[in-house]
C-alpha cells in the first residue's frame, strides 16, 4: 500500500519472496507461482534470479504475462533489446498487457506490432515475433 518504507518495506518484500517461494514449491506447474516469486525480485533489483524464474516457467508454457515481467527483468538488467523483444511478443499475443507499460515503451510496442501486422498484410511475415533469445535457451 506505500506505507511501509526503508527496511520494514525490504523486510515485507522479502517474506513476499519466501512465500512465493513456498508456493512454488507447493505448486511448480502453476505460472502464477513464477509471476509472484519474480515480481518481488525484481522489485529489489534481483532481476537476474527474476529472469531465471521466468524464463524456466515460459519454458514449460508461456504465457503473456510471463513474457511482459520477462522483459521487465531484462531491462532491469539493461538488456533494452531483449525487453522490447519480449514487451512485443507478449503485446502481440496480448494487446491490452501493454496497459501496464510506460507511455513511451507502450508507444514503441504500438509502432513495431503496427508495422509487424502491415509485414503480414503484406505477406512479408508469416510468423510471431520471438522470445528474446535468453529465454530461448
Amino acid at each position: 500500500a506505500g506505507r511501509v518504507g526503508g527496511t520494514a518495506a525490504v523486510a515485507t518484500i522479502d517474506a513476499a519472496i519466501a512465500d512465493a517461494d513456498r508456493a512454488r514449491a507447493a505448486l511448480p506447474d502453476d505460472p502464477r507461482t513464477a509471476l509472484a516469486a519474480a515480481l518481488p525480485r525484481i522489485m529489489l533489483a534481483r532481476a537476474g534470479e527474476a529472469r531465471a524464474i521466468l524464463e524456466a516457467a515460459i519454458a514449460a508454457g508461456e504465457r503473456p504475462e510471463l513474457t511482459l515481467n520477462l522483459g521487465r527483468a531484462l531491462a532491469a538488467e539493461g538488456d533494452d533489446g531483449a525487453a522490447q523483444a519480449a514487451f512485443l511478443r507478449a503485446a502481440w499475443a496480448s494487446p491490452t498487457i501493454t496497459a501496464t507499460l510506460p507511455r513511451a515503451t507502450r508507444e514503441a510496442i504500438a509502432t513495431a506490432i503496427a508495422e509487424r501486422e502491415a509485414g503480414l498484410r503484406a505477406g512479408r511475415l508469416s510468423a510471431v515475433p520471438p522470445l528474446p533469445a535468453a529465454a530461448r535457451r
